[in-house]
């Protein structure tokens, strides 16, 4: 029978969550729908969550929890498949792989301020998701973070940013705006891949790299800004600007008995770059 309740544990460094449960008089931790944790989470914590809660577990509260270096470790509370709401603790500073990917019922989550990386597939598969508040101290969004997040309909991404990751927001067919702030230089490869709901997407002037088929498969209409060095927009499609360079030479002196085959007429002497 399902704990409606919230079950509350107080976790210490000598008391581990799947003690701390026996502690509150619950023999099967699957009955548990309402998680409050207090104290330090540590690995071994989430493993079990993982091998125990991870089909029943609904609401995840960790507002008053720390974890280990203040990281949400590999694997953190993926495959959760009926979590809907989770609070993070504003103390982690990252996540490192899959922390809450294919928890297929999230439907939105707060990323607290002080979290500076977001690792690889973070949310990948989170079908539910909604909407993601992104912390103005990230740096950078991971690699496949967002892959497959279908319904995901705007994120706005903070100027803390510097790098979207490869594939970061690939096949996310629900995601209708999308903010690139003016802190952004590169864009990974596949990072909005298959985005079909997308409706326009603005490419700021710090913008100097974008990988290959960033925006492929996606109809919105793209806008560069007219002072970005690399890259233009010509009928809402994005492309590189040429750069013309103009070329001087001065002749060059033949040699005595050097043939026209092993000898060019003109030598290089300087270049101008015209645009």
């Amino acid at each position: 029978m399902e704990q409606n309740n919230p079950t509350i544990v107080n976790l210490t460094p000598e008391l581990r969550l799947e003690q701390a449960i026996k502690e509150a008089s619950i023999d099967n931790p699957s009955s548990i729908v309402k998680l409050i944790i207090n104290g330090l989470i540590t690995e071994n914590d989430c493993m079990f969550i993982y091998q125990n809660m991870n089909k029943t577990l609904q609401e995840l509260d960790m507002s008053s929890a720390l974890f280990e270096n203040n990281t949400i470790p590999i694997y953190g509370f993926t495959e959760c498949k009926r979590l809907t709401s989770v609070t993070i603790p504003d103390s982690v500073v990252e996540f490192v792989y899959k922390a809450f990917a294919g928890c297929e019922n999230l439907i939105s989550v707060i990323i607290p301020d002080s979290v500076r990386e977001m690792g690889a597939e973070t949310f990948h598969g989170c079908t539910s998701l909604q909407s993601v508040h992104i912390s103005s101290s990230a740096t950078y969004i991971g690699f496949q973070s967002f892959k497959e997040c279908v319904n995901l309909k705007s994120v706005i991404i903070p100027n803390s940013v510097d790098y979207i990751d490869h594939c970061a927001f690939y096949g996310c067919s629900g995601l209708t705006s999308i903010n690139i702030p003016n802190s952004v230089t590169e864009i990974g490869a596949k990072a909005f891949y298959d985005c079909t709901a997308l409706t326009s997407v603005t490419i700021p002037c710090s913008v100097v790299k974008i990988g290959r088929c960033t925006f492929k498969g996606c109809t919105a209409h793209i806008t560069v800004h007219p002072d970005n060095p690399v890259y233009k927009s010509v009928n809402g499609k994005l492309k590189r600007k040429r750069k013309i360079i103009r070329l001087f030479f001065q002749p060059r002196r033949k040699k005595t008995g050097q043939t026209h085959q092993n000898y060019s007429t003109l030598r290089y002497k300087s270049a101008q770059i015209v645009s």
